[in-house]
């Protein structure tokens, strides 16, 4: 039955869904379900609660009767680790993947890099909550996406790295001027190299070309913290250098680091006095 009714009706699903045309109403549920897993991978049965309440109020008993016809239907699937035997975390079958029409590449390991992920998940739930308080705040756009937006008729080479932000935020003014805010959610320390040489270049060479674009990186660890703050500052010193010298020196007021303690109170206020997606 649920695959009969899959494609009913279709409304533009708002923010994090945009690309997708989709009934929002509780009896299209399963429909949701496939599509957040396709968008984000993998996810708790709580952060896909707490995702279509924000579009609809839904009980968990609902949304865990509504994972149970997906597994008996072999739509989606879920792994545990030992560390966490009463945790499940679902992702999309190929049939299920199948059965949206996934444009996305099927994750033929959906457990890799699993906490980042989940905690990419976590902070993206969150900046979307307090982004649809402003009127500006036009959509959200997951790591696929904009992976999916690179690559799709790119004539790179076999094997051409491609990076881009864990997400994106995006806010769109009266006159149809986009500010994108890109957040990176650190749980792993790169190489110096990557972020002198490559990282944080980029970044900063973006910042400087979108002046209403920002860029949040989130941590928990203080020792990342600390050695990005460092990167950060070795740029600063350096930005009288011939190399630097087209770097906007507002690009770094826009190159935020911020401690997952903070994050919440951080970018409320970042929300509440960002002059663009306030329209003052």
């Amino acid at each position: 039955m649920i695959e009969s009714n899959l494609r009913k009706r279709v409304v533009r699903i708002r923010e994090l869904l945009y690309s997708k045309y989709v009934v929002l109403e509780k009896e299209n549920t399963e429909w949701l379900i496939l599509n957040l897993l396709h968008e984000l991978r993998i996810m708790t049965a709580n952060q896909i609660l707490l995702l279509i309440n924000q579009e609809f109020p839904i009980g968990k008993s609902s949304i865990y009767r509504r994972l149970a016809a997906l597994l008996k239907l072999e739509m989606i699937d879920f792994i545990q680790i030992k560390e966490e035997e009463n945790q499940r975390y679902f992702y999309l079958t190929k049939k299920g993947h199948n059965s949206i029409g996934g444009i996305y590449s099927f994750p033929k390991v959906p457990e890799y890099n699993l906490k980042h992920h989940i905690e990419v998940t976590n902070y993206l739930i969150e900046s979307m909550r307090l982004a649809k308080t402003k009127s500006t705040f036009l959509l959200a756009q997951s790591e696929r996406r904009q992976m999916y937006e690179k690559k799709d008729m790119s004539k790179a080479k076999k094997g051409t790295l491609f990076h881009v932000s864990d997400y994106v935020l995006r806010f769109e003014n009266q006159m149809a001027e986009v500010s994108n805010w890109h957040f990176e959610i650190e749980l792993t320390l790169k190489s110096q190299n990557r972020y002198t040489k490559a990282i944080f270049p980029k970044y900063l060479r973006l910042l400087t070309q979108k002046r209403n674009a920002q860029l949040i990186y989130v941590t928990p660890s203080n020792i990342i913290y600390n050695s990005l703050d460092m990167f950060k500052e070795y740029f600063l010193l350096k930005k009288q250098d011939e190399e630097l010298k087209s770097i906007d020196a507002s690009a770094f007021d826009r190159l935020r680091i911020v401690s997952s303690k903070e994050f919440n109170g951080v970018l409320k206020k970042m929300l509440e006095e960002n002059d663009f997606i306030n329209e003052r």
